[in-house]
């Protein structure tokens, strides 16, 4: 997935965070967060691909770096996250708090701006196409969650518009480039034999 991105420089870190809680995070520097709650609501590898496609068009769309007004002499997250760490004037280590605390605003209470959710939401369909995944893979997720609605999804509905407006987000989008689903891949016996290790 990650290669089939216009930014294919970058290096993306994955992990699974051990809750019931239904998400996915994207954080600054590449790293990729899924809860265990939200895969085991998936059914094949096509809807976790839409789902990490998504959290890496955050990151390739450099929507937490904008939010945060992360600056850096190459314009990265990372050399701009350094500087502040490296800095050992009480002001630098005020600026990093401020930082965490606004990067946790966003992954937790306020969520990104709607038009970052709908550009990450299209960069999924896109992504999964040209790595060969079903791109609707991310709709059959989102139907499926949206009768989930409740504890597990608390967060997720708090920080991210409304499941049918996304979903109708989605198919526009397939529709538009021209997608036939039926022609890509969902690996679902891979993925269902490796989710037996988290049930």
């Amino acid at each position: 997935l990650s290669l089939s991105t216009n930014r294919p420089e970058l290096e993306f870190r994955f992990a699974v965070l051990n809750t019931d809680e239904i998400n996915a995070f994207a954080a600054p520097g590449g790293y990729i967060f899924v809860t265990r709650g939200a895969l085991l609501k998936m059914r094949d590898e096509a809807e976790l691909a839409g789902v990490l496609a998504h959290e890496i068009g955050h990151v390739v769309e450099k929507h937490a770096v904008r939010e945060l007004n992360i600056r850096g002499t190459d314009d990265s997250a990372a050399s701009g996250l350094a500087h502040v760490i490296g800095g050992s004037t009480d002001a630098a280590r005020a600026a990093f708090s401020q930082a965490v605390d606004q990067a946790m605003d966003i992954l937790f209470k306020n969520g990104y701006k709607r038009e970052d959710e709908t550009q990450a939401d299209k960069d999924a369909v896109l992504f999964c196409a040209l790595s060969g995944y079903d791109p609707s893979g991310l709709v059959r997720y989102f139907e499926r969650i949206n009768g989930a609605k409740g504890k597990q999804t608390e967060v997720l509905d708090k920080t991210h518009p409304p499941y049918e407006t996304r979903i109708a987000w989605l198919k526009d989008t397939i529709t538009k480039e021209g997608i036939d689903p039926g022609g890509y891949k969902t690996n679902k016996d891979r993925f269902m034999e490796s989710m037996k290790q988290l049930k």
